[in-house]
This record gives structure tokens, C-alpha cells and sequence, in this order.
């Protein structure tokens, strides 16, 4: 069997991905989270709701065709494929968006004819931004998990 050589472009983008992870796996382990559960009357209560019950012939939604329903749908679709709870689907969801959104700005700092290390920087900077990373996992349940990843 024939060793399979990586170019360094191919290695350098392999390690923006795992420093990438690893970043998302320390601001995770410093962010709170939102208790959904814990009697709040805010929309993401219409967001599991749609993820449990759909969105098309639910009572319980005050306006079903003014929600994002895209990321309710996806993750009812994670969770029945994987017999999870309501979270976990929204957790996939969030981890994703923020992995996507922080590869992406890397690798379009890359295209952009920038160093190794300066796209890792330029990856981190919105890294570090409440809103870019943290937010997103600490509200799970938001209807624009991917948004920013599909921005960059």
C-alpha cells in the first residue's frame, strides 16, 4: 500500500480545523446556558416547538409562517435520525455553524494570499467575538445557527 502524502497547504488547513475545534471546545467550556426551560416566554419556545411538533398544522404557533423554520427542521430531522432529545439536534446545529463560520474565515484568508498564521489569527478574531462564536452556543436554540456561516 502507497503512503499518502498531504501537500502542506492540505496540513496547514487540517490544523486550522483541529485549532478551530479546539477553540470551540474551550469557549464552550466557558459559556453558560440559556435555561430554556426555566419559564421564559421568548421565541426559541416556538423554535423547539416547531422541532417537536413540526410546523405546518401547529396550534401552539402564535404565527407559524413568521418563524425561521429551517433550523427547527433540521434538527427534528437530527433527532429522529438519531433518537435524541430536542437539544441535541440544536446542539449539532450550533457546534456546526460555529466550526463552518471559523473554517470558513480561514479559508478565505488563505484565498486571499495570507500566511499560515495570519489566517489562524484572522480565523480567531471573530472567535473571540460574544456574538460570532459564544452566543451561538450559548443559545442553542436560535434560528440562525448557520447564518453566519453561510455570510462568510
Amino acid at each position: 500500500m502507497k503512503p499518502i502524502h498531504l501537500s502542506r497547504k492540505t496540513l496547514e488547513a487540517i490544523a486550522a480545523l483541529v485549532t478551530a475545534m479546539v477553540v470551540i471546545a474551550m469557549i464552550d467550556r466557558m459559556t453558560n446556558r440559556l435555561d430554556a426551560l426555566k419559564g421564559h416566554v421568548w421565541d426559541f419556545v416556538y423554535y423547539i416547538d416547531m422541532a417537536e411538533n413540526g410546523v405546518f398544522g401547529n396550534d401552539h404557533l402564535a404565527s407559524p409562517y413568521a418563524y425561521r423554520a429551517m433550523t427547527p427542521l433540521l434538527a427534528r430531522a437530527i433527532n429522529l435520525t438519531f433518537g435524541t432529545p430536542t437539544i441535541f439536534g440544536f446542539k449539532v446545529l450550533g457546534y456546526a455553524g460555529v466550526w463552518m463560520e471559523l473554517f470558513g474565515i480561514y479559508l478565505l484568508a488563505r484565498h486571499f494570499k495570507t500566511g499560515f498564521v495570519q489566517g489562524l489569527v484572522i480565523m480567531l478574531v471573530p472567535a473571540c467575538a460574544l456574538f460570532n462564536a459564544k452566543f451561538l452556543l450559548f443559545d442553542f436554540y436560535r434560528p440562525d445557527q448557520l447564518g453566519y456561516a453561510f455570510l462568510v
